[in-house]
């Protein structure tokens, strides 16, 4: 966005709807943006047209004027900035309205936030700033130059084509259209018009668009000395990534194509690296995305220091960035040394603006020809030798072998029977008992999902809860468990509240109000019963999304829990977003209490919780000298060994009923 601050003009008809959209720039940075508001187009007409605003966020609906009307009037004004329309309530017509007719994006009054609202300004100017830079290009060639898309419909046109549409006479728009036509429908590269002959080319750009490129033939050299550099700008755009500079996608491709038939036919072997920065999407929302850009950009530089000039390099996307490499002998060596020399080097810390970051890097190695033998495999065996290195501590880089295939035909096998334990009931739920750290009082019972296989092994809840994230499984398991622990706590006579916990994908991907509203309804469960338990996981990623749906589930009555506190990136920050009605501290903290450390970290989570007016209950309590212990450090509430182990939930009644005995004979 630069270094300017961006003037920005909110058009409402509605005065108090312009004052509240203009509050939420309140809590943005004081000098990224410049705020006006006006209520007509009229007013602003004349502004807009002499360049005073950057961008404008516009009311759907101005009295007699739609939104829609305001950028057909921008447009025709030949006004060039990014139109953001507001609406009482979105839908996803509107929405799709708003995109063909060319506004940068739709946004519903009621959802705005100071986030969103700075989001989608920056990725609306990043998107115009990018039409811009490739309008230059296009002008700069001396050639008529048009971007079609997959219809035909004229995208982009240079000033020589529009000066060329313009000498047949008439609506400029409309003659560049019916040259698109012409150039399409012609079989042979030469196109009449009028007193000039063109030479014509078509070139694929992007995923499913053309260039059109129209040389006039006069000076036949000088055509096609412009026409080649002009292809070759063009060519370098499709295949480059703008931010870093390094090879996109489709360069990669190619570029693995050619170096597979280069081996086969030479005899030669050469190295896949996957690459991927552990914990990049943090400092992106930690920072900010202008910081995850540097850091982007930063690592892109040291990538190329440290590789060498034999190398191809790429990035995928995201943090995703893949290195071709020559070897020598079997390649293990050569390969294993340079993914140390990138892990080095990408690993150092970031200065990113006024800030240090660390960043540590994952990298998965694959083999050309002993892990592949074509491109499909080796890319896919680099990822999974890199996803391999991610997971294992204290491990940041891994080469391929046939274990790891293993793994993968043993998760697929894994997950078939899963889906068929999710269809038939074959899952269990056990429950661990929670109680108060005072008067030992029960207060609820946490959900558990146990599964044992056909076999008769049983599988760990973290082993399948994995498999079901990575094959897809996780919503319709999350829906069972979530339905199984209800129907087994309706049938408790203790009336004890269940707490279950709730997958990310489940916070952000689907209608989970709406779930939990349908199973209570179902099973005759009151939501003061009910309580879920979610991770800091569901909020680092589409946080406005997940706070929506976590404040929905709040105003139903449904009590909320942030779980594994402590061992995450940002838990303050999550206490911050949302008002949780507890937190539960990680049992590693509980286990090991004897450290001083761990005992200030507790005593500091207890005054933080006080001070909320948020619960603590201290998980993996199981000792009497832990319970003592973590009460006089300010916890409420426990859970763990020392009460029981988890038990199957049809033995929750019984067990409630035995600990009230124990209870009144102690009293």
């Amino acid at each position: 966005m630069g270094t300017r601050s961006l003037n920005v003009l909110i058009l409402d008809d509605d005065p108090d709807d312009a004052f509240l959209v203009a509050d939420h720039f309140i809590d943005i940075a004081h000098d990224r943006y410049v705020v006006d508001t006006a209520n007509a187009w009229e007013q602003v007409r004349a502004g807009l047209k002499a360049g005073q605003y950057d961008v404008l966020l516009c009311d759907y609906r101005l009295g007699a004027v739609s939104g829609l009307e305001v950028i057909e009037m921008i447009r025709a004004e030949g006004i060039d900035l990014p139109v953001i329309l507001l609406t009482g309530v979105g839908t996803p017509e509107l929405d799709n309205k708003a995109l063909e007719a060319g506004a940068a994006d739709f946004l519903a009054k009621d959802e705005l936030s100071p986030t969103l609202i700075d989001r989608t300004i920056r990725y609306a100017m990043a998107a115009i700033e990018r039409q811009r830079l490739l309008q230059a290009v296009l002008d700069a060639a001396g050639a008529a130059v048009m971007l079609l898309d997959e219809a035909g419909e004229v995208v982009l046109a240079n000033a020589v084509a529009r000066k060329l549409s313009a000498e047949a006479g008439g609506d400029v728009d409309s003659q560049l259209q019916e040259l698109a036509r012409r150039s399409l429908s012609q079989k042979d590269d030469e196109l009449r018009l009028a007193c000039r002959v063109m030479d014509r080319s078509m070139t694929p750009f992007g995923m499913d668009q053309k260039l059109l490129v129209l040389q006039d033939v006069t000076d036949r050299a000088r055509i096609l000395e412009e026409r080649e550099r002009s292809e070759r700008r063009l060519y370098q755009a499709a295949r480059h990534d703008a931010l870093t500079g390094l090879g996109n996608r489709v360069a990669f491709t190619e570029a693995v194509e050619e170096w597979t038939l280069r081996a086969k036919t030479h005899q030669e072997r050469f190295a896949l690296l996957s690459l991927d920065l552990d914990r990049f999407k943090e400092v992106n929302d930690v920072y900010g995305h202008a910081a995850g850009d540097e850091l982007l950009y930063a690592a892109a530089r040291r990538l190329r220091g440290a590789s060498g000039s034999e190398v191809f390099i790429a990035r995928l996307g995201g943090d995703e960035f893949v290195v071709l490499a020559p070897v020598r002998g079997d390649g293990k060596d050569d390969a294993l040394a340079l993914a140390d020399t990138l892990r080095v080097a990408l690993s150092a810390p970031y200065t990113l603006s006024d800030k240090t970051v660390g960043c540590e890097t994952s990298v998965g190695i694959a083999l050309f020809p002993q892990h592949g033998s074509d491109e499909d495999t080796l890319i896919a065996n680099a990822d999974l030798a890199m996803y391999r290195a991610k997971a294992m501590p204290m491990v940041s880089y891994c080469m391929f072998d046939e274990q790891m295939d293993a793994a993968v035909r043993s998760d697929r096998a894994l997950s078939g029977e899963l889906r068929e334990a999710i269809d038939t009931n074959g899952l269990d739920i056990h429950v661990q008992p929670q109680t108060t750290l005072g008067d030992r009082r029960l207060m609820g019972f946490e959900a558990l999902a146990r599964w044992t296989r056909r076999d008769g092994g049983a599988v760990s809840p973290d082993r399948f809860i994995a498999v079901a994230e990575r094959s897809g499984l996780i919503l319709p398991l999350g829906e069972h468990l979530m339905r199984r622990s209800l129907n087994e706590a309706s049938l408790w006579q203790c009336g004890a509240k269940i707490s279950v916990n709730v997958s990310p994908v489940q916070v952000n991907h689907c209608d989970l109000p709406g779930l939990l509203r349908e199973a209570m309804l179902s099973h005759n469960i009151s939501p003061s019963r009910l309580e879920i338990e979610i991770t800091e996981t569901a909020l680092l990623e589409h946080t406005d999304r997940a706070l929506h749906a976590l404040r929905q589930i709040r105003a139903m009555g449904i009590a909320i829990a942030l779980d594994d506190f402590g061992t995450g990136y940002s838990s303050l920050a999550m206490l911050q977003s949302f008002p949780f009605d507890k937190v539960k501290i990680d049992k590693s903290f509980i286990m090991d209490l004897d450290r001083h450390g761990n005992q200030a970290i507790v005593r500091s989570i207890a005054q933080l919780g006080e001070n909320l007016g948020i619960k603590v209950l201290c998980e993996g309590v199981e000792t009497e000298a832990n319970a003592r212990l973590v009460h006089e450090l300010g916890c409420q509430e426990m859970q763990g060994y020392l009460l029981s182990k988890p038990m199957p939930a049809t033995l929750a009644d019984a067990w409630a009923k035995d600990y009230e005995h124990q209870l009144q004979a102690v009293a």
